[in-house]
């Protein structure tokens, strides 16, 4: 087989086993305004706010009261996703003068939210291809 058509057929084949789509909705989403940050980690180093090191990242308008959008090709893994509701779309995460936060945030695997921000290990979950659906609850303290 020649060179070329070993290429052509590398890049036109469908998903290879152990990688896939994950699919997620985010809600509530309130005001509508602002910017929605989906990070997805797979480090505890980089969860849950560092942008840079996240192994994906996706930006959406908070134009809905739930969001939805898709990592494809995902390879298999543990994976941890924090959620932040930019509201004033400042591109800070915005606290009030006692720490709490102004802006909505949610995890995977994490509902409630008591007196700090849950580890990597509490919002850990695993991916094992093909398609997969995630919910994640976006928290507003204010």
């Amino acid at each position: 087989m020649s060179i070329i058509l070993q290429i052509i057929l590398l890049f036109t084949m469908p998903q290879i086993n152990g990688t896939g789509a994950l699919h997620i909705r985010i809600a509530p989403v309130s005001p509508l305004k602002g910017k929605v940050y989906v990070l997805l980690h797979n480090s505890a180093e980089t969860f849950p706010d560092k942008q840079e090191g996240a192994f994906r990242k996706q930006v959406i308008p908070a134009d809905q009261k739930e969001i939805k959008l898709t990592f494809e090709n995902l390879p298999e893994g543990e994976y941890a996703i924090s959620v932040w509701h930019d509201k004033n779309d400042n591109g800070k995460f915005d606290k009030n003068m006692l720490g709490i936060p102004k802006d909505g945030l949610g995890f995977s695997k994490v509902d409630r939210i008591m007196f700090s921000k849950p580890g990597f290990q509490d919002a850990l979950f695993t991916f094992t291809g093909g398609k997969q659906e995630m919910r994640i609850k976006t928290i507003y303290f204010f």
